[in-house]
């Protein structure tokens, strides 16, 4: 089944633990995800996990610029329009914004 199908979905902290496994269940239910870490070699390790229907992104969701900058990064942007809807999935542990 792919519940998600044309979904795309920006899971924060989408590296390890619970993010890694959210950002698991929603590809494998046809998502494409959007993951973001500070670490870029958790981010590679992921992303090679994930397959193609993954882009990383470098960015600390506890820092409120790299937030603000994520939403205006070119590729994230592209990645989410190539599908008619996107969601976003907090896991990390910081403050909301």
């Amino acid at each position: 089944m792919n519940r998600f199908e044309g979904k795309s979905v920006l899971i924060t902290g989408g590296t390890s633990g619970i993010g890694l496994a959210t950002a698991q269940a929603y590809a494998a239910e046809g998502a494409r995800v959007i993951i973001t870490r500070r670490d870029l070699a958790a981010l590679e390790r992921a992303k090679s996990t994930l397959g193609g229907r993954a882009l990383a992104i470098r960015n600390d969701a506890g820092n409120l610029a790299e937030s603000k900058a994520l939403a205006k990064t070119p590729s994230l942007r592209t990645f989410a329009s190539m599908r008619s809807s996107s969601m976003w999935a907090r896991t990390t542990g910081s403050r909301c914004l």
